[in-house]
């Protein structure tokens, strides 16, 4: 099997329930929800580039309830601006970090990507229909006793200034109200109807009818900002933008995917039936070309059934998209009048032809699905594309696991299952030519699916038509405890040393009535094909301490490195290296070691990850 290509993500720097990140990056956290004092930044992506480091930080600069106090409010939301800083990383004896540029984003960061020296940040903007045009021509604001056609006919003459003035205002805020700059920005904006009519031409005046959710189609205003982050500044301090991109969306619940060749956004929402109530889980993508100049220009668009998990459900290759999507189990009012499940689960790969630069065509057509996969009332819970071949886990009680054959577009095949007990959600290739997968994820219970604890697995896949779990290790297996890893829903908390077989992970044991039998950290293995051997244990909290010490809200997201032998790892509120090879301590931090609830520090609970 060829060797998969990796599309560089950026590092999350922190996160939190209030705040997130470190003590000497971030301030305390927003201590109300009416504060009329904003939230202080907070980091959200680290991006590196040579000894350029780029910062991606939200603001938290807008209006924070455009949507509920004032009519007048801003149409676009730019509560949770984003600002992307770039320092040098250089010891000036006063600091290892110079700042360099500051550029200002509109909307709040949802994900990046950096592709050699081009970095693509993506923000969203939420958009503020309600009090601009629905609100107004809500029936309760018309005469009483009015029938259906004396509405319509109202509310229609009261429309046309509605929606002209909400164009002129909203051109005005995305800064398009300027002859000069709307010839230089709106060609890099997909028409608000191309998720309608497919076209995103002048002269295509047919319009395939789409109904969307009650949330409707002018949900979000989503923009990829790109730019070389080796550049230097310009006379504003700031880098400049290779291009900036944006599309209206029906939605503001986004996920990226990235390769080298076209950037896909996929935005999660809901389509109705037409005539009825029903409605369709539904995902709208919009692809985006890349230059070889680092320009991310509008490609095309579509939509599939179906939700996909995570990034790894995506796949571009050779001009086809392919997606793995799950509908989940639809309840409610059953042929018998009672309450119930009216529909099953299903999954299904399906796969689109994204048309090339310069091809006439603007739209994603589907060219093959493959139905069926998983037992009834299950779901996708782990995907991984590499080459010609998908490898997809489902689960409800016990883990199909496929693999599929996606090598011939218009008719994608199972190609071998394999059922054992509990469920993958996270696969990595172990060797260059992909024969083996090592596998993060929970075992269960095969009759309930009651999931029991961390479970590390290795899978052969030498043979397509024959796929074999070779190995397997369990954390922990009392009744009284529970076990799992961030790296079952965070990739980047993983991380897996193949010229050592090394495999270091996230991981967090809680035992239900043991105060002394908790532990929060890494654990490290000798991880082979034929065996998966634990090494030693990085414990970054005494399990008392969960319970008794004074921890700041914020915490650190699970990462590790390895340079030169030594392990640096990050976890909870600490930092700690040790040797790489026997495990013993070279020096540890803890960043909340000075608070005290007795001085009046804000003290709060321990948050396992």
């Amino acid at each position: 099997m060829p060797p998969a290509i990796v599309v560089d993500d950026p590092v999350v720097a922190n996160s939190g329930s209030n705040n997130g990140g470190t003590r000497n990056l971030l301030v305390p956290p927003y201590p109300g929800m009416m504060s009329k004092d904003p939230p202080k930044p907070k980091v959200r992506a680290l991006l590196l580039e040579g000894d350029n480091l780029v910062v991606v930080v939200t603001r938290y600069d807008g209006n924070m309830y455009p949507f509920y106090f004032s009519s007048k409010s801003d149409i676009i939301s730019n509560y949770g601006a984003s600002q992307a800083r770039t320092y040098q990383i250089k010891d000036t004896g006063e600091s290892l970090l110079t700042l360099l540029a500051v550029n200002d984003l509109q909307g709040d960061y949802q994900d990046a990507r950096s592709i050699g020296a081009n970095a693509h940040l993506v923000t969203m903007a939420n958009i503020n229909t309600w009090y601009q045009l629905e609100a107004p021509l809500d029936r309760w604001n018309f005469v009483d006793g009015m029938n259906d056609e004396d509405y319509i006919a109202a509310a229609t003459i009261e429309a046309t200034p509605l929606i002209i003035d909400f164009v002129d205002r909203l051109m005005k805020e995305l800064n398009f109200d300027d002859d000069d700059i709307t010839k230089t920005k709106c060609k890099n904006v997909v028409k608000v109807s191309m998720f309608q009519t497919g076209s995103s031409s002048d002269e295509d005046d047919d319009v395939v009818e789409q109904t969307f959710s009650e949330d409707g189609l002018l949900r979000g205003f989503l923009q990829i900002h790109s730019f070389d982050m080796s550049k230097q500044a310009n006379d504003d301090q700031a880098l400049d933008m290779t291009s900036v991109s944006g599309c209206f969306l029906p939605s503001t619940s986004t996920d990226l995917y990235a390769s080298t060749k076209g950037l896909i956004i996929s935005a999660y929402g809901y389509n109705r039936e037409p005539g009825t109530f029903d409605y369709t889980q539904t995902t709208y993508l919009m692809g985006f070309h890349l230059g070889t100049d680092g320009t991310a220009t509008p490609g095309a668009s579509g939509q599939v059934t179906g939700h996909p998990l995570d990034s790894f459900a995506f796949d571009l290759k050779d001009g086809y998209l392919r997606i793995a999507t799950t509908n989940q189990a639809r309840r409610g009012i059953m042929a018998d009048g009672a309450w119930g499940e009216i529909s099953d689960s299903s999954n299904q790969v399906i796969i689109l032809e994204f048309p090339s630069i310069g091809s006439s065509s603007t739209t994603m057509e589907q060219v093959g699905i493959l139905e069926g996969l998983g037992h009834p009332g299950e779901s996708i819970h782990a995907v991984r594309f590499i080459g010609d071949v998908g490898f997809i886990v489902t689960f409800r009680r016990t883990d199909p696991f496929y693999t599929i054959d996606v090598s011939d577009p218009k008719n994608p095949s199972v190609v071998g299952e394999l059922n054992v007990t509990g469920f993958s959600s996270y696969l990595h290739p172990m060797d260059d030519n992909n024969d083996y997968l090592l596998a993060i994820g929970q075992e269960a219970d095969p009759k309930t699916g009651r999931q029991v604890g961390l479970k590390i697995s290795v899978f052969d896949v030498r043979d397509l038509s024959n796929p074999q779990e070779v190995t397997k290790y369990l954390v922990e297996q009392s009744d009284k405890a529970s076990s799992s890893s961030e790296s079952q829903w965070e990739y980047k908390s993983f991380r897996y040393l193949k010229e050592s077989n090394t495999l270091i992970l996230p991981a967090s044991v809680y035992e239900w009535n043991d105060r002394d039998g908790n532990f929060d950290g890494f654990l490290v293995f000798d991880a082979k094909v034929d065996a998966i051997t634990p090494m030693y244990n990085v414990s970054h909290v005494e399990s008392n301490d969960m319970f008794d010490y004074c921890w700041y809200s914020a915490y650190l997201s699970p990462r590790s490195m390895v340079f030169d032998g030594k392990l640096t790892t990050m976890k909870g509120h600490t930092v700690q290296s040790h040797n790489l090879a026997d495990g013993n301590p070279l020096w540890d931090f803890n960043m909340d070691k000075e608070l005290e609830a007795e001085k009046g520090d804000d003290c709060f609970g321990y948050w396992p990850m």
